[in-house]
């Protein structure tokens, strides 16, 4: 037998393909499978001769599994092309985002919960000056009569109702209301109202921790539930959930509310995951801020200590992330947990 190249290597080669040659002549055409592993077009080249000449099983595993994965990363292109230019051609998920239209909330509605004092209020006054049209709801009839008269003062366009969002009657009359102000559609859904207890868990009685469970978990689920067909009806909506940093770190006599505030997060991750309608969705870490409640001396100066930048957060410092994220120029933000803490989470002194 005349050798191929001569030498051994040769001789080795030529027996290697008459031997791939005869199985192959005996087994037929290939599968689907061995012409997918082997990349075989069988309307071009009968698959014994191409691996008679191309006998690529003799290759090491690793550069048989390249091969594979070239082979699937190409598939996956082209499918994903295809949905891409599905979603085009549906008029969603472009960012083909005018330059003066990224920074303003023009024509956009807005619901934020709990929104007549704190993060709320400032959330609340941030989308407004953004040119958002809002509603909000609160469980005192006359805060929210004192914050609708302030903010019409200031010319925003600001609506309210009286709700309990511990309620589920409550929470379903809020969307009629957020139905019939906004004509069917909901761009932004802000999930702000939230309660809590200080104190040992061991001392937690059963309907308090009852209210913490409907008012910080229960109530964010079913709102977002009940907002989902105005969301989609608006074409593009965003969802934020206002969380806190006691949902990832443990901090001393708020378990139960650091409980409510962490089953939040497989929400946001599984929402994302099972339902893609073009809904954007976040969360917020936020430490405790220089509020009323809190500005006392021993808890800012222990507080101060544990933050790396040395200073208690305000509440616009939050209202502005919430804010930017509901703007067209975060479109491609999605399905993200982001912690406004000073540094905190990150920091050793917890």
């Amino acid at each position: 037998m005349e050798r191929v190249g001569g030498g051994r290597w040769g001789e080795f080669w030529r027996r290697a393909s008459c031997c791939l040659q005869s199985a192959a002549a005996t087994l037929g055409r290939s599968t689907a499978a061995h012409e997918a592993l082997f990349m075989v077009d069988r309307t071009r080249v009968p698959v014994h001769e191409r691996l008679s000449k191309n006998p690529c099983w003799l290759l090491p595993p690793h550069h048989r599994l390249h091969r594979l994965n070239r082979r699937r990363a190409w598939v996956g292109s082209r499918v994903s092309s295809e949905v891409q230019k599905k979603a085009m051609e549906n008029g969603r998920g472009s960012s083909c985002v005018a330059n003066d239209e990224r920074w303003s909330l023009a024509g956009a509605t807005a619901l934020v919960t709990g929104g007549t004092k704190g993060i709320g209020h400032a959330i609340v006054e941030e989308l407004a000056r953004f040119g958002a049209a809002i509603h909000t709801c609160s469980r005192n009839e006359a805060e929210l009569n004192k914050s609708l008269k302030e903010w019409g003062a200031k010319n925003f366009k600001v609506t309210g109702s009286v709700c309990d969002v511990a309620c589920r009657a409550d929470r379903e009359k809020l969307m009629e209301d957020v139905k019939s102000t906004f004509g069917g559609k909901l761009s932004i859904l802000v999930n702000n109202a939230g309660t809590g207890f200080v104190k040992p868990m061991v001392a937690v009685t059963p309907d308090e921790y009852s209210f913490m469970m409907s008012t910080n978990l229960e109530s964010a689920f079913h709102l977002n539930q009940l907002a989902h067909p105005l969301l989609k009806a608006s074409g593009a909506g965003s969802i934020v959930n206002v969380s806190s940093l006691a949902g990832i770190v443990g901090i001393d006599n708020i378990t139960i509310y650091g409980a409510t505030k962490a089953h939040q997060e497989p929400g946001l991750r599984v929402g994302e995951g099972q339902h893609p309608d073009q809904l954007r969705r976040a969360r917020l870490h936020q430490n405790p801020l220089m509020e009323p409640l809190l500005a006392m001396e021993e808890f800012v100066a222990k507080e101060t200590y544990r933050i790396p930048l040395g200073r208690v957060g305000e509440s616009e410092e939050v209202s502005a992330v919430v804010a930017f994220l509901c703007l067209p120029a975060a479109c491609y933000i999605n399905g993200q947990v982001i912690c406004i803490d000073g540094g905190k989470s990150v920091n050793g002194n917890l």
